[in-house]
């Protein structure tokens, strides 16, 4: 599931043991750093780009 309200984009998902996770991240500058990775969100109308990149541990 995704939702997206006020530049705020919301991804749920639903694991095989039946929990559920859920972030929530804000555009246009919203983002997390997660296992090595960057997400960054980007909101275009109704629509939200989520661009995953490999982290650049050295620039940190």
């Amino acid at each position: 599931m995704t939702k997206i309200d006020n530049g705020e984009v919301t991804l749920e998902w639903r694991r095989g043991d039946g929990s559920r996770t859920s972030i929530t991240l804000l555009s246009p500058d919203g983002g997390l750093q997660l296992d090595g990775y960057d997400l960054t969100v980007t909101v275009q109308g109704k629509r939200a780009v989520l661009r995953i990149t490999k982290s650049d541990t050295s620039a940190r």
